[in-house]
């Protein structure tokens, strides 16, 4: 469709059309040598039909809230905030400043912002947007980063923590981060794809399976669907919500993506990452304070840590009142329980866990870890814990929330305790009660004793039962005499020794009486 043929579908009585419009100062805003690509008619043809959707006459009280209507070219998406109505369409978007102009074939609107045409760079938007200046402020510092937030020759695609998040990080840490020029580095390569452009209109189409690609640093980025629809961004840890649509920013050379924290470096250590997890908001205070009493190096940033923590649901198996007693018990009885859900001078994602590395680093025998369609499991003598959320970065470790502690609950040890005893009362059942009763006269030869072999003698014992063994569908035991065990045969001389002491004792004390 041409500028003629455009002209002419607008002026059609037939149609019904709702068409959000740009204002004179919207296009004076774009700089003149980008403001001349609109000359291009196919470009021209792709950002006039972003503006216009046909088939529907729509005033501004009738739009929903994340509404999408289909445009002539692409989508235009509805976003109602503080009072004003945004259209978003390439994820550029546009606030409408006067809305509800009728026309004999439709609707007209008025928007602040051309439509499907992003003219700033990335190093323009971040610069001059407040809420991601202070994450451009770190990022700017890598020459690198710089050079391609600048080039409009190439995309790429930035995953920012929003000005709230770093708020919480303080101007201490902040300074620290601004410093070092390593943790700069790291940020840069877990945070910017380059050579690709991650757009809606890139993702919708490849979102339906997981989509990975990876950057210049090797680093893979995974952007998927989880089971509740939300869609996230994976870079190794810290796993992060992803809005599509608001707030994500179109650039002329890539696009911006707001996110809720880091996705590979924390500037929080064990002991704050666990107080800020709100899954384990209702025990954190308790959890950490038996943390800080076993040892101080979770507040160091040097150690490296893997943590099992329990998160609120912990509470679904053990009270309140019983979590509380046992992390306030003393430290020794304590660290057993905190120790179990710890490794130490290793760091462990979720892609590393396996029952030989848990053996292996943990040195507790029965550590297990198991795989279903529903999750990773931490497995300790038979308790289960269900791993619930996975790969929580912090400075001086990783953690995982688990669903429940590594400790069996009144139910859980009353059931061990019955198919304990069970078990004893099945095995006392196959065993012959003549075997434990009566006594089994047979001869050992001196030769075991190191005597000559013609000398031997007889032994009465009660013989020893040990483990069946099935032969022929019939079960055969082990009979040992005492004579085969030393101590046994100690204890039989002793009371001989004894018994002739006392007998010579007799025999003095009586001739003694009869003198």
């Amino acid at each position: 469709m041409n500028r003629a043929n455009m002209k002419e579908f607008l002026s059609l009585d037939s149609e019904h059309l709702t068409v959000f419009v740009p204002s004179n100062k919207a296009f004076l805003k774009i700089p003149d040598d980008k403001a001349n690509r609109l000359m291009n008619g196919d470009l021209i043809r792709q950002v006039m039909g972003a503006h216009i959707a046909n088939g529907t006459m729509r005033y501004k009280d009738t739009f929903r809230y994340g509404e999408v209507l289909r445009a002539s070219v692409d989508q235009i998406y509805i976003i109602k905030q503080d009072g004003n109505l945004y259209v978003i369409s390439n994820n550029v978007k546009a606030r409408v400043t006067t809305a509800d102009i009728p026309a004999t074939n439709g609707v007209l609107h008025i928007i602040d912002q051309v439509l499907a045409f992003p003219y700033k760079s990335v190093a323009e938007t971040m610069a001059d947007t407040a809420y991601l200046r202070e994450f451009y402020e770190i990022l700017s510092l890598d020459p690198e980063f710089l050079s391609q937030a600048k080039d409009e020759t190439t995309n790429i695609s930035v995953f920012a923590p929003s000005e709230g998040f770093l708020m919480t990080i303080g101007r201490e840490k902040m300074k620290d981060i601004k410093n070092d020029f390593q943790v700069i580095r790291k940020i840069f390569a877990g945070h910017v794809v380059q050579n690709s452009r991650l757009d809606w209109k890139y993702l919708r189409s490849r979102l339906r399976k997981k989509c990975v690609i990876k950057n210049q640093f090797n680093i893979s980025f995974k952007i998927f669907r989880n089971n509740i629809g939300g869609i996230y961004v994976d870079a190794g840890f810290g796993m992060q919500r992803l809005y599509l649509i608001n707030p994500a920013i179109g650039c002329s050379n890539g696009i911006i993506y707001v996110i809720d924290g880091f996705l590979n470096y924390s500037p929080f250590n064990l002991i704050e990452m666990i107080d800020k997890e709100t899954s384990v908001s209702q025990i954190s205070t308790l959890v950490t304070d038996a943390l800080t009493d076993i040892s101080d190096q979770f507040l160091n940033d040097e150690g490296k840590f893997t943590f099992f923590v329990p998160g609120n649901m912990a509470l679904k198996y053990h009270s309140l009142e019983k979590i509380t007693s046992i992390l306030q018990e003393p430290v020794y009885e304590r660290s057993k329980l905190i120790l179990r859900h710890l490794i130490t001078d290793h760091i462990l994602p979720l892609s590393e866990l396996s029952t030989h590395r848990l053996s292996n680093l943990m040195r507790k025998e029965g550590m297990e870890v198991t795989k279903d369609k529903k999750g990773t499991y931490l497995v300790w003598k038979g308790i289960q814990a269900r791993i619930i959320k996975a790969n929580i970065l912090a400075s001086n470790g990783i953690i995982h929330v688990v669903e429940r502690f590594l400790l069996m609950n009144d139910k859980e040890r009353s059931a061990s305790h019955s198919s304990t005893n069970a078990a004893r009362a099945r095995t006392l059942h196959t065993i012959p009660p003549r075997l434990h009763t009566t006594p089994v006269e047979f001869v050992i030869p001196r030769h075991h004793k190191g005597l000559p072999e013609s000398h031997s003698r007889p032994v009465f014992a009660t013989p020893r039962i040990t483990t069946p063994r099935l032969a022929g569908g019939h079960s055969e035991y082990a009979i040992t005499s005492s004579a085969h065990r030393p101590h046994a045969a100690r204890s039989m001389n002793g009371r001989l020794v004894l018994t002739v002491m006392l007998l010579l004792l007799l025999v003095f004390t009586n001739r003694w009486q009869q003198t």
